[in-house]
């Protein structure tokens, strides 16, 4: 049986809350740990000019490295 392809796409934007930055490294970090590398995943987070693809949409080669 194939096996479905997955995609992951994080918007991140948590200074608003306490220890927001850490639960949000916490999260990514768990979350793409739970993808293979043929799933997809990307970043969003807000910059300087607005929203902004820290990680560009693209296939999970070694989540490690993410």
């Amino acid at each position: 049986m194939a096996r479905a392809f997955g995609a992951l796409v994080l918007i991140l934007h948590t200074c608003e809350f306490d220890r927001g930055n850490y639960w949000a490294a916490t999260i990514a970090e768990e979350s793409i740990r739970a993808l293979s590398p043929q799933d997809f995943v990307g970043l969003i987070t807000y910059g300087d000019d607005g929203d902004e693809w820290s990680i560009p949409l693209a296939r999970v080669a070694v989540p490690a490295a993410l």
